[in-house]
């Protein structure tokens, strides 16, 4: 969640931002991302642990160049102070500040930027001022699945046997890719006539943008690739696999995809994921010339 502190030296945070079930949303370059209608973070909520009592908090969403309000998503009306801090039963979610991604008629532009403001008016009867504090935060919309190789584009080349070698294209413009599912599948038919599907092993790419992990040095994308090492890849028709990578700056790059795989059944098909949990999903594509 993205928080706002009272004290950040000592980690004590008054309130916070996630979505309306208090799921963490995915934060990128300083900025909040989420992603209207999907499954996971469809929305923006807080929720407030208010250390004074509060004539009103007003929820609203910003233009982020001009700072217009472009929405008024609702007001919580006389917030009482806790008594206690730091205890996270004390943290109230407040219903009024859900944002849908909803603007007039419409659904925000995916990729445009926006500012969620939170404007709390103190009870101080005017005394030593409005008591007026306005607390802004970056939004993104992010609701596109990544691209990723049609089944067309991509190549199969051969290594020995049953290894192939799967040559594609991801690239996601928005948080980035977080993961590639590669997932041998077999159909009922040949002629995929019944297109009831067996699954068979998988193969997951995970990528991160720390070039170290459990202290040894990851396989990294350089010049706009990234090579797959031979021996990352289980040679089994059964052992399942992953492998972590090293985005090396090309998180939001086009990434050409170089990967050994064990080809246990005559069709693959490749799932592309991003930190939004938006998805890109190849059609099947033929790496067997035969059913195995």
């Amino acid at each position: 969640m993205y928080n706002f502190f009272v004290n950040k030296n000592a980690g004590v945070s008054s309130s916070m931002l996630g979505t309306s079930m208090m799921l963490k949303l995915p934060l990128y370059n300083n900025e909040i991302y989420f992603s209207p209608n999907s499954k996971y973070y469809p929305d923006v909520a807080a929720r407030i642990a208010p250390l004074r009592n509060m004539e009103q908090i007003e929820y609203s969403i910003l233009d982020a160049k001009t700072e217009e309000t472009l929405r008024v998503l609702g007001v919580s009306k006389q917030v009482r102070k806790l008594s206690r801090l730091s205890v996270n039963k004390s943290f109230k979610f407040m219903p009024e500040s859900v944002w849908d991604g909803k603007i007039g008629e419409g659904i925000a532009e995916d990729g445009a930027e926006y500012i969620y403001c939170i404007k709390a008016k103190l009870n101080t009867n005017n005394v030593g001022g409005n008591g007026e504090q306005v607390y802004k935060f970056p939004l993104r919309v992010d609701s596109m699945a990544p691209n990723l190789s049609t089944a067309d584009e991509v190549q199969v080349n051969d290594i020995d046997g049953n290894i192939k070698e799967i040559v594609f294209n991801v690239h996601d413009k928005g948080i980035g890719i977080e993961n590639v599912y590669l997932q041998s599948i077999r159909y009922a038919q040949d002629d995929k006539s019944d297109t009831s599907i067996r699954y068979g092993k998988s193969f997951v790419i995970r990528f991160q943008d720390e070039p170290m992990k459990d202290g040894k040095e990851l396989v990294k994308v350089e010049d706009g690739k990234l090579n797959i090492p031979l021996e990352a890849v289980p040679d089994s028709p059964t052992a399942r696999g992953e492998v972590y990578v090293y985005t090396n700056s090309y998180r939001n790059s086009d990434i050409e995809v170089h990967c050994p795989y064990f080809t246990d059944t005559s069709d693959l098909i490749i799932d592309a994921i991003d930190y939004m949990d938006n998805k890109k999903q190849d059609h099947s594509f033929r790496c067997q010339r035969r059913q195995l």
